[in-house]
């Protein structure tokens, strides 16, 4: 569940984009999302963050290695948070069951996740 999608985030390497609903944040606490993000840049993990909520400068700056841009959520609104690094693209939605995750494992997926986000980034703020 969603322990082993953070232990998975925490391995991640190179880079780590994410399309961000502030699910976690909801679940774990803001603090702790900073410092598990924080802790992966330890790794030299370079993290983009695209959200659509508005940025607090502390937050964007705390870690040199994590951007975050905020998208006009008339552009995109998602409805789940989209985790994508290595050969994963990690899904994690709030259902009226509770916290709903699926990791895919797909170089074909990520490849095409990957270039949506950078799309998108580049329309971002």
């Amino acid at each position: 569940g969603l322990k082993q999608m953070t232990q998975h985030l925490v391995s991640a390497r190179q880079e780590l984009r994410i399309f961000e609903l502030n699910v976690l944040d909801e679940q774990l606490g803001r603090d702790s999302v900073e410092r598990t993000l924080g802790g992966i840049t330890e790794h030299d993990v370079k993290i983009s963050r695209l959200t659509t909520r508005q940025i607090k400068p502390r937050r964007a700056n705390k870690y040199p290695l994590i951007q975050t841009k905020r998208l006009d959520p008339t552009l995109f609104e998602t409805e789940y948070e989209t985790y994508i690094y290595g050969n994963c693209v990690a899904l994690l939605a709030q259902t009226n069951d509770g916290l709903l995750g699926i990791e895919i494992h797909s170089e074909i997926l990520v490849r095409q996740q990957a270039a949506f986000f950078d799309a998108l980034w580049k329309l971002a703020r």
